[in-house]
Formats: C-alpha cells, sequence, structure tokens
C-alpha cells in the first residue's frame, strides 16, 4: 500500500504539470485495455470454451432473410414463422426458439431491481441437451396457452449472486413485472443460453411474451411480421446441412 500511494501521488503531480497530455494517456491506456478485454473475452467465449449443450455440432440456427432487398443479413424470425417450421420440416428432431435477453423489474420487499430475461419455447432446454442442476425445466403444457404458466427457471450465475445460492430457491415465488412467477429450476453452472456473451438471469415460457415484453411487443405471439425470436434446430441423424437448407428453402416459399 506504501508503494501504491507513492504511485497515485507521483501520478497527482505529473497530471497537475501537464494535465492535457496526462489525459490523453490515461484515455489511450483505458480504451486499449478495455478493447483488448472485450476481445478476448469474445474469442474465449466462441473458441475455447464452445456451448455447454449436449452434441453441439447438430445445432444450427434459423433466421429470417428478406429477399425483397436482396440481402443476405440474417434477422430474426417470427414466433409463427417459427412454429410453422417446426411443424413441417423433414430434417430436425427439434426446433426451438428463444428471444433476445429483454429487462425486467423483480420487486422484492417494495425494492424495484433490474433482471434480464428471455422467452424460450417450452423445447428449448430439451433441444440443446442441457440439463438442471436443481429443480425441473418447462414442461409441454407450460408453452400452451398464453398466459397461463408463470413459472421461470434461475440461470445459475443469478442464483449465486442475486440470491445468494439460498437453497431453498425452487419453488419460491418471485414478482417480476407485477406477475407473481414461480422458480421451477436451475440452469447448469456456466450455460448461458445461445448469446455468445452476454446470458439473461431467468427464461420464461414464450407464451408469456403477454405479459413481460413491453406494450409495442405484446403482439408477438400472433404477428408475422415481428422479428421477435431467434431459431435453434437440432438436425435429424443422417441429415447434412444441405438437406436441411433446402427443406427450409422450400417451407420458406410457402411461407412467402
Amino acid at each position: 500500500m506504501e508503494t501504491f500511494w507513492r504511485d497515485v501521488k507521483y501520478g497527482v503531480r505529473l497530471w497537475r504539470k501537464t494535465p492535457g497530455f496526462t489525459s490523453i494517456v490515461v484515455l489511450t491506456l483505458a480504451f486499449g485495455i478495455g478493447a483488448n478485454t472485450a476481445v478476448f473475452s469474445v474469442i474465449n467465449t466462441l473458441f475455447l470454451h464452445p456451448l455447454p449443450v449436449d452434441r453441439p455440432g447438430e445445432l444450427f440456427a434459423v433466421r429470417t432473410v428478406d429477399v425483397s432487398t436482396r440481402s443476405t443479413e440474417a434477422l430474426p424470425i417470427s414466433y409463427p414463422n417459427l412454429r410453422d417450421i417446426s411443424d413441417t420440416n423433414q430434417v430436425f428432431e427439434s426446433v426451438a426458439g428463444h428471444s433476445a435477453p429483454t429487462t425486467l423489474t423483480l420487486l422484492e420487499s417494495n425494492n424495484p431491481r433490474r433482471l434480464f430475461g428471455e422467452l424460450v419455447t417450452g423445447n428449448f432446454f430439451t433441444t440443446l441437451g442441457v440439463r438442471p442442476v436443481r429443480g425441473r425445466f418447462f414442461l409441454t403444457e407450460e408453452d400452451a396457452s398464453p398466459g397461463t404458466a408463470p413459472v421461470l427457471v434461475l440461470a445459475y450465475s443469478a442464483w449465486q449472486a442475486r440470491f445468494g445460492a439460498a437453497e431453498d430457491i425452487v419453488g419460491r415465488p418471485l414478482r417480476i413485472n407485477d406477475v407473481v412467477f414461480t422458480v421451477i429450476g436451475i440452469a447448469p453452472e456456466g450455460f448461458r443460453g445461445v448469446n455468445a456473451v452476454f446470458g439473461p438471469d431467468v427464461w420464461i415460457p414464450s407464451m408469456m411474451a403477454d405479459v413481460v415484453l413491453p406494450a409495442q411487443m405484446k403482439d408477438s405471439l400472433r404477428n408475422r411480421s415481428a422479428l421477435s425470436f431467434r431459431g435453434i434446430a437440432r438436425l435429424k441423424p443422417g441429415v447434412s446441412p444441405t438437406q436441411a437448407g433446402a427443406n427450409l428453402t422450400t417451407i420458406a416459399a410457402t411461407l412467402e
């Protein structure tokens, strides 16, 4: 600590003598260190620590392409289109969907706290081949009818950091966006969904969209032009990506 304070005093004296130059040096170092940290975080997540799911090489993204603009940009997909692809494809074992992380409000003892949550289809975790460390994941009937199943799965990191790894967390009610949800399970350590760097605190059934999404997005489950979900699919054994693409092209033509 003595050496540290001596360095601080030296830095302050230097800053007083040449404030402009010293400020530029400090900002340059800050941006440089921040950029390197961000790049390493992405590379570490994408390449050194791949998704902690079962057989990740069988998973493929299902996205939308706007043919009217001749763009090849991959866009999110609407919930109705995602359901039609799930019901009519011949190449996937299962097709799941998840929203982008959205801001939620957790109310505990009249003290509001911010959470990030994702809406997911009921087969999201089974499609990925993930198993809970506590409790269970969603049942089919919990994602069948709008607004009927206020349940959630808690991220392991949120359980540890926000709830102190409470042993009684499964079954606990949490008031989120003024709706009482019940914690039914905890995702495994290190799992944060399929977003590479940033993951949610909670996962909620997609049928609860009208409850947790902002007013302008409450029609997401019915509106084919609302690109609110990301599709994730697992190939059937023996099916190649080329075959899957051809089947999706046929389905896309019908949807178009």
